[in-house]
């Protein structure tokens, strides 16, 4: 069952986290089937194990954890490792995602070598790429 002090203080959290790291988008809902909300983490630039996103956010986690146990949040990055729906709830840069049965690889062949791609935005990647081919590529 939902639990709005879950909720509210993920969406503060959230908030302060996306004012602070211009770079960082989050999602978050709540999964029926889970019985616990879903967070995940979107980068916008590339960041090192180093960068105080990282420290911040275990804390963050763990802190969750603590107050409340089992039902607390469960984090990943970049949906690594459950899908959000298209109702979560997003804070930060607005992200495109494609409404697709096609799942995107995260390697894809470039010239023959193994690349790997995170494709968040196939505009950005249609400056590098023919984002027709990335679709072929990945069906």
């Amino acid at each position: 069952m939902k639990n709005l002090e879950i909720e509210t203080s993920l969406r503060s959290w959230a908030k302060e986290m996306v004012s602070r790291f211009n770079w960082l988008t989050i999602r978050f809902e709540y999964n029926n089937v889970r019985h616990c909300y879903l967070v995940s983490y979107y980068y916008a630039t590339n960041i090192d194990d180093n960068d105080p996103f990282y420290k911040e956010a275990l804390e963050y986690e763990d802190n969750m954890n603590k107050l409340f146990m089992d039902d607390a949040p469960l984090f990943c990055d970049e949906e690594s490792l459950f899908k959000l729906s298209s109702d979560a709830e997003t804070i930060g840069r607005k992200l495109n995602f494609v409404e697709s049965p096609v799942d995107f690889v995260d390697y894809i062949v470039v010239y023959g070598e193994s690349v790997k791609c995170k494709i968040v935005d196939i505009e950005t990647c249609e400056s590098y790429f023919s984002a027709d081919s990335i679709l072929d590529d990945a069906a």
